[in-house]
């Protein structure tokens, strides 16, 4: 059951959605301008030509060669997995929500970091787990090492090294969700923590983020003895994911067509990324933001740990000015009265980045009043 907050910051988001002069900061969509529609045509037009891999069942753990393909990936960053380690997923969400609804039992705890996805802080908290900070020892981490969501940020080497001798030394285990991996701005892809430790580890990846959601296909790659437990709770959850979609995606990836639209979609989130950062750094000193590198969103803080107002009043204000936001409470997975927001560039026309900026900066004097209009 969401909560009283949770449920208001969803009515706020459908009416900012809904009103066409608000430019929504808020989602993390990828841009729709970016979807190879062309090539996906053309691959849907030759996954037609194959009706029983298609349009027929098919095995709950997915297609071979998209299996072949995610092992191969991997194996290209230094992990060791085959196509038999590997379950084709709806999505990286189904993934998540998988591995923790097998691994983790009521009352465990389970590390993550300062910030973090929402939408697995949601399944966590759902399973009844005890949310702790990753750099306390747990049963079970969910981190995100390669990029962050919120932050579009990477654990450094020192951060990496301790995780993994933490995990072998205290026999415990590791959701790395790499949903964002490949949309890092330089293209160098960190080795994965799975090849590291591929018993150990439960690799979660994703094409939503850089090629389209509306495919939902996602995986999740290991040699944790529970893959055949969460091969079982997969097929009794959906049999399989699409056989369409995965066929799809398999004709997509012939070729270099992947390797050229990474390439555009990496080159145009740095640079929306760059501009939204600087109108932030303009008009909201207020705030501490850091460069991301890969993602669709930026982190902002308050640099006051009491700003005066909370994320809600400021959203419901922004709104009221053309503009709305992800609330930082949402990433949170512990309690603090440090204000926060994410604002993702990843769908918003480049040139609204900077009226959304000046906009919520117009919201932010609303909500402070005449008397705290100075800078904090």
């Amino acid at each position: 059951m969401s909560s009283p907050s949770s449920a208001r910051i969803d009515r706020l988001q459908r009416r900012a959605a809904s009103e066409e002069s608000v430019i929504g900061l808020a989602g993390g969509l990828p841009d729709p301008r970016l979807f190879p529609r062309r090539d996906l045509g053309d691959a849907l037009f030759r996954a037609l030509h194959r009706p029983n891999e298609a349009l027929q069942y098919g095995w709950p753990e997915g297609e071979l060669e998209l299996r072949k393909w995610v092992a191969a990936r991997l194996g290209a960053r230094g992990a060791s997995l085959g196509p038999e380690h590997v379950i084709v997923t709806s999505g990286a969400q189904q993934a998540i929500a998988l591995a923790a609804h097998v691994l983790f039992s009521a009352g465990q705890t389970v590390g993550l970091s300062d910030v973090s996805y929402p939408g697995a802080i949601d399944i966590l908290r759902s399973l009844g787990l005890q949310l702790i900070s990753w750099r306390d020892r747990a049963c079970g981490y969910y981190l995100m090492p390669a990029i962050g969501n919120p932050d579009g940020q990477s654990m450094t080497e020192d951060e990496r090294r301790d995780l993994v001798g933490r995990l072998a030394l205290e026999g415990s285990t590791l959701i790395e969700d790499d949903a964002y991996v490949e949309s890092r701005f330089d293209g160098r892809l960190a080795r994965p923590l799975v090849a590291d430790l591929p018993e150990r580890v439960l690799h979660v990846g994703t094409l939503s983020k850089v090629l389209c959601p509306g495919l939902r296909v996602g995986w999740l790659a290991t040699r944790h003895p529970a893959l055949g437990r969460i091969l079982a709770e997969k097929q009794q959850a959906d049999l399989q994911a699409a056989s369409l979609t995965q066929r799809i995606v398999v004709e997509y990836l012939r070729g270099f067509r992947f390797e050229r639209h990474l390439l555009q979609v990496r080159r145009d989130y740095q640079r929306k990324a760059k501009r939204l950062r600087d109108a932030v750094l303009r008009e909201l000193p207020e705030f501490r933001v850091d460069e991301p590198r890969g993602g669709l969103s930026l982190w902002l803080e308050h640099r006051d740990p009491v700003a005066g107002f909370d994320d809600l009043t400021l959203l419901a204000a922004a709104i009221r000015n053309g503009v709305s936001f992800d609330p930082g409470r949402s990433f949170r997975p512990l309690e603090s009265r440090q204000l926060g927001l994410r604002l993702c560039y990843g769908s918003v026309p480049e040139g609204d980045l900077e009226r959304g900026v000046t906009r919520l900066a117009e919201a932010l004097r609303e909500v402070r009043g005449p008397v705290s209009s100075r800078n904090a």
